[in-house]
């Protein structure tokens, strides 16, 4: 009896919480999506549609290392999030009815994957994975700002 009382007040009480308010993650999703937009540039050209690990980076001590710089590491990994994250905000943008959002990330998505591709291509070509950083796109250069630093 005390198991079943026991339950019935943790369904009870249970049902009611909520762990995460809906707008807020909401707002702060997109607040995080948009700033994206410093990290990588899609396009079809070659070092498009790869994302940066870090722009003007700081070390522990506060001090700038790199000033209008950006980093390219573990690019494979790193890009593996971004096709996951692409393809989770398309799958809900379309459940969502929001139809011309989807189809941007959906371009978004396929850009990215043609990135993809065009890195697994140059792997035979020496030297190996320097592609990324020798052409990546001008518009890198452009639109850094001190207060865009590590993702």
């Amino acid at each position: 009896m005390r198991i079943i009382v026991l339950l019935l007040f943790v369904f009870c009480t249970s049902s009611h919480l909520l762990s995460q308010e809906l707008d807020s993650e909401s707002l702060k999703y997109w607040f995080y999506r948009d700033r994206l937009k410093y990290f990588v540039y899609p396009g079809a050209e070659e070092g498009a549609s790869v994302l940066m690990t870090s722009r003007n980076a700081y070390n522990s001590d506060g001090c700038l290392l790199q000033f209008n710089g950006a980093e390219w590491g573990q690019t494979r990994k790193i890009n593996g999030y971004y096709l996951g994250l692409l393809a989770t905000e398309y799958k809900l943008l379309l459940e969502n009815g929001q139809n011309e959002d989807a189809f941007r990330t959906l371009q978004e998505l396929d850009l990215a994957l043609d990135a993809l591709i065009r890195m697994d291509e140059c792997e035979d070509i020496a030297p190996w994975n320097l592609w990324v950083k020798a052409t990546a796109p001008c518009s890198a250069k452009s639109k850094n700002s001190p207060s865009m630093s590590l993702i």
